[in-house]
Parts: C-alpha cells; structure tokens; sequence
C-alpha cells in the first residue's frame, strides 16, 4: 500500500552536532499537513551519536551516515534519495510551526514561475530577525555591506538595499537570496542546479539562488509560513575554524561568479578592520623608517666590502667560498650564506651596492609582520600587535636592518625558530626537524646563534625526563629529518671542515667548553682582566639596552626591560596554560646566560635578543592596557614610538652619515678620477688605529666606479682613518678619512 502513496515533500536536514535540537526539530515537522512528505537525516557528525535514537524514536525517516564533507555535499546527498516533487532543506537548530510544509508548497503550486520560497524565520523570542533575505551578492554590494564601511555607515544606501532592511515582514517579500537555514525548492530545478559541493558551508544558498535566478525563476519569504532558528548551533565546523571557513567561501564565490581579480580584491577590501588598519600603518611606518635617506645614510664599513668583494668573484670568477668573514677568532669563521645572499642581490641589481641593504630591510619589514603574526599565534593578537609596534619602531633594530651585513637576517629566523619550537612542544614533532633547519641556517649568519641550540636540547631532555608526548622523536622518520635538516643547512661549513680539519664544528664545541671552563674560573683569570671585562660589557649592554627599547633614556628603557622579565616569570606561576610563556622565558635564559658567558661586548650578538625582548614586552603592555589603564598605557606606548623616531632622525640615524655609503662612493669617485685609467693599489695605512682595519668597502667602491686595482702597481693610494693626517697633497679629505698617493720609484 505505501507505493502507491505519492510523496509531495521531501524534507532533508543535514545533522552536525546538535542532537537535542535535531530531535526537536524533527518531533515538530508535519503536524497537521495535508501533503505526504518524508524525512530525509544526512548524519555529518563524525560521531554518528543520533544513529541509534533516531531509529527509535523516528522509524519512518531515512537515516544517511555520511562523511561530512561540507552543508552543500550533505544536502545533495539527501536529495538523491528524495522522491518528493519538493525539497525543504532544514537546519536541525529549528522548530518549525504546524502548516508551514502546506503553505510552501501551496504557494509553489500557484506561483509557476516561482523556483524557491522561504519561511519567515523567528528568533527563540519568536520575534523576526530583523535581517533576512538579500539581493544578488555582487562585489559592490560586498565592498558595503560585509565590510567596515556597514559598521560606520550603517544606513548607507547600498547596504540598505542590500539587507532589504525596510521590508514588512508582515508581508510576502521577493528577494534574490533566502537564508540556507529553511528554504523549499522544486525538486526538478534542484537537479538541474544542486548545491556547488566546493562550498563547504556559507555562501552555497547565495551561488544556488543566483543560478535559479539566471534561470528565469523568482524566489520570496512567505510570512504565514514561520519557524523558529537557533541561531549558530550547528555548523559543521570547529569554531576556530568558521572564520577561514566564511572567508574561504567568500571568495570562491566571487571568483567563481565575477572573477579572481575582483575575487581578490573583494577580500582584500572585506579584510580591513581596526586590527588591519593598525597593522598596515606599523609596517608602512617600519618600511619608510628603514628606507629612509638609505642611499645616503647606509652605512658601508670594511668587513660589509669583505661580503661584497667575495660575492663579486662569486658571479665573475665563479669562486664559491665555503665559509664567510673571520670571526675574532682567525681560525674561525662565520658560515657563507650572507656572501650568498649578497651574490644573487648583485646578480639582479647589477652589482649596485645599496642593493644588499634592500634584501636586509625587505626581511626586516617581514620580520614586523611576523612578530604580529607569531605573536598572535603563540600569545595573542594584542600581544602580537603591540610586540610588532615596538620592533618596528626601535632606534636599534631600524638600524640593525639597514646595515647590508650578515647578523641583519638573525631576527626573523630567531621568530621562525622560536614558533617552530611551540608547534614542536604542541605534538607536531616534525617541527622538530623544522628547528634544527632554522638552527644550522642561524649558525650560518652568525656563530654566537649557537646557545640557540642549548635551548632545543634543553627542552628536549626535559621532555625525556618527564615523559612528555613531543620528546618521542627518536624515530626513523624524524631522526631522518633532522638529519638531512642539519645536512642541508651546514652543508657548506661542513664541506670547508673535511678539508681543514673540522674547526667549525668540532674544533668549535671544544673552544666553547674551554669558554665555559674559563667562565667558572678553570683556570682563573686575573681579577681585574674579569672585573674589566665584565664592567665594559655591562656599560655596553646598558647602552644598547636603551637604543633598543626607548632611545632618550636607558634607565627607563631598562626600568621596562626589568618589569617585562618580572611580569613573565609572574605568568609563568599563575597561568593555566604556561607553555608558551616557559618557552619565552627559557629562551632568554638561555641567550642571556651565552651572552654573560662570551663577556664580549660585540654589537653582532645582539640580534637574536630583539624578537624575544619585543614579545616580552608586548605581554607586559598587553596586561597594562586594561579598561581602567588603557589611556594611560595606550599613551605611554604612542610616546615610546614618537620619541623613538625623533631620536633616529636627530641622530641621523645612529651618526650614520659618517660612515654612510654617499661619502664613501665620493671618496672612491676621487681615487679613481685622481688615478687617471692608470693601475694603482689600494692599503691601509700602517698606523690605522681603529677597530675596523679593513678597507674591502674601497676596494669594492672602487672597483664598481671603474677603478684599475693591482697588487703590482708602484702607485700607491693609502687609506688613513681616524684624525687628519699632516700629508702634502691628499687626494681625500672627508670627515675622519684621509687619502694619500704615493709613486715607488
């Protein structure tokens, strides 16, 4: 008997996670229909709790277990099994009001030429939301209506219209969209249709609407027809997840309907927001400090010419060094990747010697975008935020990242390594690997990044001795990683080691055992060699303790420095979650203790400090911006930034003038017009009292305005830094530099 009933709807609900509504729900559809209709319930939930019951409770529906692969591909599966003339899509979070299957299809059945009608949805007060029902979603109307300019102008024209905001909802309404929540459509216009299962959830119910549209057929919001909506308890995603989810969608439709570039500029646009807004003018202001006068104001000292001049012969001689520059150890040298760096800027500019200080600054301004980025991830976006507004606006860091010189990329790796740590200690052992990658690369830039390595394996053992999750690694595949990891990373130092006797590695981890012996006092150093040592580090420290953090004054600076590390240690104690924080605090430890360690007061071990001591202090602002303080921490942080930039231009940034990279070029410009084509060479004078005794960066600038240098020449053109030399007729005199010319006979 029941094959000769006809079937008028098929109702189909895609279930996720909302088992006591959907049985409500389901307990409410039908009563006192004169159609025929069944229930069609798609089980997305991964857990597939509802089985048993609904079986129990509702035996006439058709039950569909279902790998949940979006709301689109769920309905589509329930309408393959439905055998109605109709299809009422419902969501499992509503209660639907007795008549309503009746008059949808009643006024289906009346209106040909209508595709798609809605009920008239109600809020759990059984009030109508005052929203519901849209025009066609076009990328004006997305620029209005989705973005900031709706919250600013909310009465605007096009969001007006576009919402239908001032439609009775007393009254049947013609719309271009109806809400995915409940609609009914004819069911062979469905399967001409369907929903695009590229949707994962949002946005299908606008790409469906507008296709039956294109199709000639009109679509309303029937009001006599009602039911209640739960608004938002079930959406088939995690809600960590909704945001990218939406987004994503968002833009498919718009690529999918009006195309990539006005897809990408949609979202670009529907992007911006008080957080963006922000964001955008800490990074242009970070990009224009950094680039400021940087073709006059770069400075261009001797061992910045030893990368040069290496990276010249790399592209003209094809001489690949395998190590970098001497460190203060001669037998020890930094590893090769900075000259590499610097080869394939020269490579693109055309051997322009300002270019590699673009390389420099184009990571750095990175470097702001990922201490927000970063920062968010690991703490928060306020954290985040702020962190990136004190680095972008540090009088050290700008010009640290100007300086064409290999400690300039130490920072942004420092970040990368750090986050590769977190996800590590999360239980995403590859990162593991990760890290070790990022260790060999800092390695390579800088020796003194070595104490990062005390951090991994600190970290490690603890794992190991209380038996955490993340210190499993020891297993092919992540024993393998890391290997290859480290390989690829040292791969040049390691090559320079087989054929000298391994002095960066091996010879290196004993030299830093015997620093450690001399630190405790194996064998003890002469009391006042310690006490100097220490006393020139300390007034060092506190120097540039200022420079980094508030420029005009290095008490308040270390004031802040100290309040950071007391309030991190604090949220160490008191926080439920500490990891994060005990990763930030191990790691200054750790860089902290190396830099005591080594006592020297060298400007090149300092970069790997500057995210770290930047996200500190974003986590003590972050706690001080409260409702009660925030104008008063808010100011504090505005005055830090100003008073900052007016300190990098009144000191010309950092007195760079002298040794910046116009006069050099002048200087060079005057050799080579005074040589006249003719061969000469190019030395330092004997007496040169400066730290600095090399003079790569002339060589270099002189070589690239066309200089004839030889080692065998008789003319001679010698460098004299410092105070002006009592010589007859110089070639040179500029600042404290002064160049002199001799013939050997």
């Amino acid at each position: 008997m029941n094959k000769t009933i006809k079937i008028k709807v098929s109702v189909i609900i895609v279930h996720y996670r909302a088992k006591k509504l959907l049985f409500d729900c389901l307990a409410s559809i039908g009563k006192g229909s004169k159609h025929e209709f069944e229930i069609i319930v798609v089980d997305n939930d991964e857990r597939k709790s509802i089985a048993a019951n609904i079986k129990a409770k509702f035996p006439k529906i058709k039950y569909i277990r279902n790998e949940n692969r979006g709301f689109g591909q769920g309905n589509n599966i329930g309408a393959k099994e439905a055998s109605g003339d109709y299809l009422f899509f419902l969501n499992p979070d509503t209660k639907v009001y007795p008549g309503i299957l009746d008059f949808l299809v009643d006024f289906l059945e009346k209106h040909k030429k209508t595709g798609i009608v809605a009920p008239l949805l109600l809020n759990k007060n059984e009030k109508p939301y005052p929203l519901q029902g849209t025009q066609i979603l076009t990328p004006i109307r997305a620029l209005f209506a989705y973005s900031f300019l709706d919250k600013i102008f909310p009465n605007n024209p096009v969001s007006r219209g576009f919402w239908l905001k001032r439609w009775d909802k007393s009254k049947l309404k013609e719309v271009d969209v109806v809400p995915g929540t409940a609609f009914m459509i004819r069911a062979d216009l469905f399967h001409k249709t369907k929903f695009d299962e590229r949707f994962f959830l949002y946005f299908e119910e606008y790409d469906l609407c507008k296709r039956v549209r294109d199709l000639g057929f009109k679509i309303y919001i029937l009001p006599k027809a009602k039911l209640i909506h739960y608004w938002g308890e079930s959406t088939g995603v995690s809600n960590l997840n909704i945001k990218k989810v939406f987004e994503q969608s968002r833009f498919f439709y718009f690529k999918k309907h009006f195309g990539i570039f006005k897809a990408l500029f949609v979202s670009f646009f529907l992007g911006i927001n008080k957080i963006n807004v922000v964001l955008f003018l800490i990074l242009f202001f970070g990009f224009f400090l950094r680039f400021y006068k940087l073709s006059e104001l770069m400075m261009f000292i001797g061992d910045f010419g030893w990368f040069y001049i290496q990276a010249r012969d790399i592209l003209l001689l094809g001489t690949i060094p395998l190590v970098g520059i001497e460190s203060s150890h001669p037998w020890l040298h930094q590893g090769p990747f900075w000259t590499y760096i610097v080869a394939f800027m020269f490579f693109i500019s055309n051997f322009n010697p300002i270019s590699p200080a673009y390389f420099s600054i184009m990571l750095d301004v990175g470097t702001i975008y990922l201490m927000y980025k970063i920062g968010s991830l690991i703490f928060s976006k306020k954290i985040g935020l702020i962190s990136a507004y004190l680095y972008a606006f540090s009088p050290l860091v700008v010009t640290y990242s100007r300086l064409p010189y290999h400690t300039s990329p130490i920072p942004f790796f420092t970040l990368v390594y750090l986050y590769a740590l977190f996800k590590w200690i999360r239980g995403e052992k590859i990162f593991f690997s990760i890290a070790v990658l990022i260790l060999g690369v800092l390695y390579n830039f800088e020796l003194a990044t070595v104490s990062l390595v005390f951090v991994l394996l600190g970290i490690l053992l603890f794992g190991v001795i209380k038996k955490k999750r993340f210190a499993s690694i020891f297993n092919k595949k992540i024993l393998l990683s890391s290997t290859l990891a480290l390989i690829i990373s040292m791969f040049p130092i390691l090559l320079y080691d087989l054929k000298h006797g391994f002095p960066q590695t091996l010879k290196f981890g004993a030299w830093m055992g015997y620093k450690l012996l001399r630190f405790l006092g194996f064998p003890p150093l002469r009391p006042e060699i310690s006490e100097a040592s220490y006393f020139n580090l300390i007034n060092f420290t506190a120097t540039k303790i200022g420079e980094l953090i508030f420029a005009p004054n290095a008490l308040f600076s270390l004031l802040l420095l100290i309040l950071g590390c007391l309030f991190l240690i604090i949220k160490i104690k008191i926080s439920n979650d500490k990891t994060n924080y005990f990763l930030l605090g191990f790691l200054l430890l750790v860089i902290s203790s190396s830099y005591f360690l080594a006592k020297t007061p060298s400007s090149a071990y300092l970069p790997v400090f500057f995210p770290i001591i930047f996200l500190m202090l974003g986590i003590l602002f972050s706690q001080a911006l409260t409702k009660r303080t925030v104008f008063s921490a808010g100011l504090l942080l505005i005055i830090v930034g100003i008073a900052n930039v007016y300190h990098m231009f009144v000191s010309d940034f950092n007195n760079a003038k002298q040794s910046g990279i116009k006069e050099r070029i002048v200087e060079a410009k005057q050799i080579v017009e005074d040589a006249q084509d003719a061969q000469f060479q190019l030395v330092g004078a004997r007496d040169l009292s400066t730290e600095d005794k090399r003079i790569d960066n002339y060589k270099y600038l002189v070589w690239w305005e066309g200089g004839k240098l030889s080692s065998t020449s008789n003319l001679i053109y010698t460098i004299h830094v410092g105070a002006k030399k009592e010589i007859n007729d110089p070639v040179v005199i500029n600042n404290n530099i002064t160049v002199s010319k001799e013939v050997i006979q």
